[in-house]
């Protein structure tokens, strides 16, 4: 059974937790990732390596549109847009 992890954040600001799965198998990937979120319109990035949950938390997101890769040895990266608001 998972844990449950609490994350605080400031008012205004979102959590932002990504997932990294292997596209074949469709499990958590076995290996560290790197994600890299980026506001959109921006050129500045934070980046977050993958814990052993292949989990990546990003907190106290300022609300708007961001870009989200994922990248790990052996895999090709991808990238996505996501909206992050309340």
């Amino acid at each position: 059974m998972d844990s449950v992890t609490t994350y605080r954040t400031n008012p205004g600001t979102a959590v932002v937790l990504v997932t990294v799965f292997a596209e074949s198998t469709k499990n958590r990937l076995e290996r560290q990732a790197v994600v890299k979120l980026r506001k959109g319109g921006t050129e500045t990035a934070i980046w977050q390596t993958t814990d052993e949950r292949s989990l990546a938390a990003f907190t106290n997101i300022g609300f708007g549109n961001y870009e989200i890769e994922v990248s790990a040895v052996g895999y090709l990266s991808l990238q996505k847009e996501m909206p992050v608001g309340d």
